[in-house]
């Protein structure tokens, strides 16, 4: 997440590694490998909190840690990553069945 400059509160997904500059604060989930579509959720449900950041009140990596995300839980009241997962994937099958139609008509 970028936490300075006029992209606050924007993500972006590698699958690969990089480099990141000081003005980034990267993060992967404790106590689950959490796959592409569960961190693109993640994505935008932390860039929804935009909004609440500005230039006196900066979005910092103290301001990011204490940041409350809302997300799906599961019955136990834990993130629901599976749902998470699964919602990306559909996203995206909706999204290539409508290019599709494009591409076919």
């Amino acid at each position: 997440m970028n936490y300075n400059g006029n992209g606050v509160c924007l993500g972006f997904y590698h699958p690969y590694e990089c480099i990141f500059s000081d003005d980034v604060k990267r993060f992967r989930l404790k106590n689950h490998a959490g796959g592409e579509y569960t961190y693109l959720f993640l994505k935008v449900a932390i860039q929804q909190q935009k909004s609440k950041f500005g230039y006196l009140y900066k979005f910092n990596s103290t301001r990011m840690a204490k940041q409350a995300i809302m997300l799906p839980a599961d019955d136990d009241g834990q993130p629901d990553y599976t749902y998470m997962e699964a919602y990306g994937c559909e996203l995206a099958l909706r999204i290539l069945r409508k290019q599709l139609g494009f591409i076919e008509s």
